[in-house]
C-alpha cells in the first residue's frame, strides 16, 4: 500500500518517502561505486531525456518549463523497480511512467535509488 501512495504522491508519508529515497540517492551519487555508475547510467538516460520529454509534451499537452527531481529505484539487472517525481505536473508524470519502463546499466547494488534533476532554461533573449 505504502508504494501504491508513494507512487501517486498522496499524504505525508509520500513527501517523507520521497525526501527519504532523494537523500538516499545523494548519498549512493557520492560513492566512488556511484560516481562511476552515474557515467554508465547517465549516457543511457542522457540520451532519452529531450526524446521523452517532446514526447510527454505532445501526449500531455503539457508546455515545457517547470522542473522537476525524478527518482529511480534501479533493481540489480537494470530494471527500474520504482520512480517517483516532484512536484507531479502532468508532464513529470509521464516522464516517469516511460522512465519506469526502461532498463539501464546494473547499478552497484540491487535497489539502487538514483535522483535526476529535469531543468529547463530558456535561451538568452537575442
Amino acid at each position: 500500500m505504502l508504494l501504491a501512495v508513494a507512487a501517486t504522491g498522496h499524504g505525508e508519508d509520500a513527501k517523507v518517502d520521497f525526501e527519504a529515497r532523494k537523500t538516499e540517492a545523494m548519498r549512493n551519487s557520492a560513492r566512488d561505486a556511484g560516481k562511476e555508475y552515474a557515467e554508465s547510467f547517465g549516457k543511457e538516460f542522457g540520451a532519452e531525456v529531450a526524446p521523452t520529454l517532446n514526447s510527454c509534451s505532445q501526449e500531455t499537452g503539457a508546455a515545457m518549463g517547470e522542473n522537476f527531481d525524478l527518482l529511480l529505484k534501479v533493481g540489480a539487472k537494470g530494471a527500474v523497480e520504482e520512480a517517483l517525481v516532484k512536484p507531479e505536473t502532468k508532464l513529470a508524470e509521464c516522464f516517469r511512467r516511460k522512465a519506469k519502463a526502461r532498463t539501464y546499466p546494473a547499478p552497484p547494488s540491487a535497489g539502487y535509488w538514483v535522483v535526476n534533476g529535469i531543468n529547463f532554461t530558456k535561451a538568452p533573449a537575442p
